[in-house]
């Protein structure tokens, strides 16, 4: 999902995750921690981002991401 847009040449925000550690580094995942991963609170907007509404969740613009998903990424 993410790389759609925050890989090579993407236009999201400048952001590029190719890597997992770039989303580490990014402080959007907390390893062994998901309810504190910034990645896991947008993908299921439990939590907008400073300043955003509350339908500001990732991927914007795309369907929201499946259960299955969600949960393998939370694990």
């Amino acid at each position: 999902y993410c790389i759609n847009c925050h890989g090579p040449g993407g236009s999201g925000g400048n952001l590029d995750f190719s890597t997992p550690q770039e989303f580490i580094s990014a402080g959007l995942v907390v390893p062994g921690r998901p309810l504190q991963s910034k990645l896991v609170t947008r993908l299921k907007n439990f939590m907008p981002a400073a300043g955003q509404p509350a339908t500001n969740n990732m991927p914007q613009g795309m369907p929201a991401i499946s259960d299955i998903d969600y949960q393998i990424i939370r694990t």
